[in-house]
């Protein structure tokens, strides 16, 4: 089940979508699931969605990929089919503390991608999905590997650097101690590469909430 499917299961058929309704269903290009209730694709479809294919899309589905800030913002959708439109702030905060299943949610890293269509629902929080782009992460891990990047941020070490760390500052490494960094590194190997790496760097904080954090105390682990 795909996110964007809690919104369509909240939706009566419009009176305008009588004039396709067919007695014979056809499966829907994005969900793979039969509609009595068919439109044309004109959308793009991924090969990676069920029903990659097919020439028609549910009339509800397509009702909400005409939204475009649905591919090119971050959000969370809820059991209610809600969407809240969030940024890195709220993507940690789920990680932390996951909403009642189902619900998805989506990072955009790129409002070019259209990965937020693969999204899929959480039904249930046992190490819940969120995707990333066109990569999924499991929240379990991520959760662990943004903690130690959060601190390793804090520590003054840049988003490019924990992205790419063979090209780290000396300078951030000496403050933190050379022997602490070669055990960070150690530990990163197993890491790297991962989706859940890349996404965890990205929650980061941005710089304006790092300001609204100076004179406070900044706690650790996701905030």
């Amino acid at each position: 089940m795909l996110a964007i499917e809690i919104i369509a299961d909240k939706m009566e058929y419009p009176e305008e979508a009588e004039k396709y309704r067919r007695l014979t269903p056809e499966m829907c290009a994005v969900t793979g699931k039969e509609t009595y209730y068919p439109v044309e694709a004109t959308k793009r479809i991924l090969p990676g969605l069920p029903g990659h294919g097919s020439l028609y899309m549910d009339f509800r589905i397509a009702a909400i990929l005409g939204q475009g800030a649905l591919r090119k913002s971050s959000w969370i959708i809820d059991s209610r089919g809600h969407i809240t439109y969030v940024k890195g702030k709220g993507i940690r905060g789920i990680v932390k503390d996951p909403p009642a299943p189902p619900w998805g949610a989506y990072a955009a890293p790129d409002m070019r991608r259209l990965g937020a269509l693969q999204a899929p629902a959480n039904t249930t929080n046992n190490n819940p999905v969120i995707q990333f782009g066109d990569k999924r992460a499991m929240a379990d891990k991520l959760r662990v590997i943004y903690t130690v990047l959060e601190e390793m941020y804090f520590s003054g070490f840049s988003k490019g650097n924990l992205l790419d760390l063979e090209q780290a500052h000396t300078k951030p490494v000496l403050n933190y101690g050379v022997g602490a960094w070669s055990s960070f590194r150690e530990w990163a190997k197993q890491h790297q590469d991962t989706p859940e790496w890349e996404l965890a760097v990205w929650m980061l904080p941005t710089q304006e909430e790092m300001q609204e954090m100076e004179g406070g105390c900044v706690n650790g682990g996701i905030v």
